[in-house]
C-alpha cells in the first residue's frame, strides 16, 4: 500500500510549516498578553485619576462652603474647616453610592448630620478645654 502523494506532501511540509505556526501562535499570544496588561493598567489608572479628581472636587467644594459661611457670619461662630471637609466627603460618598432613593434620602442626610454634630461637639469641647 502506497501513501498518497498529497499525504507525502503534507508530511514533508509539516516539518517546515509547524515551526512557523508555533512562531505565529507565540507572537499572537505575546500580543494578547501585552494588550491584556495594558488594558488592566489603563483601567487602574483611569480609576485612580477618577478618585483623585473626585477628592479634589470634594475638598474644593468644602473650602468654598467654609469661605461662604465665613463671609456670611463675618468670622463669628464658624466651625473649623475639617468639619466642612468631612461633611462634603460623606455627602459625596452617599451621592456616588447610588443607593439613594426618595425613601431613604432623609435617613442618609440624618446620618451625615449626626457625624457632623459629633464633630461640632468635639470641636466645641476642645475649644473650651483650650481656653480654660
Amino acid at each position: 500500500m502506497e501513501i498518497p502523494a498529497i499525504t507525502k506532501f503534507v508530511m514533508i511540509n509539516f516539518n517546515i510549516i509547524f515551526p512557523a505556526i508555533i512562531g505565529v501562535l507565540g507572537t499572537l499570544l505575546g500580543i494578547l498578553i501585552t494588550c491584556l496588561f495594558n488594558y488592566l493598567s489603563n483601567k487602574s489608572l483611569r480609576k485612580s485619576e477618577e478618585r483623585k479628581h473626585l477628592a479634589t472636587l470634594t475638598v474644593t467644594s468644602a473650602i468654598k462652603h467654609w469661605e461662604r459661611m465665613h463671609k456670611e457670619r463675618k468670622g463669628e461662630d464658624i466651625m473649623p474647616i475639617d468639619i466642612y471637609l468631612v461633611h462634603m466627603s460623606k455627602l459625596t460618598q452617599e451621592v456616588l453610592n447610588e443607593s439613594i432613593t426618595k425613601e431613604n434620602i432623609a435617613q442618609k442626610l440624618k446620618s451625615i448630620d449626626d457625624i457632623v454634630d459629633a464633630m461640632k461637639a468635639y470641636a466645641i469641647s476642645t475649644t473650651k478645654n483650650n481656653v480654660s
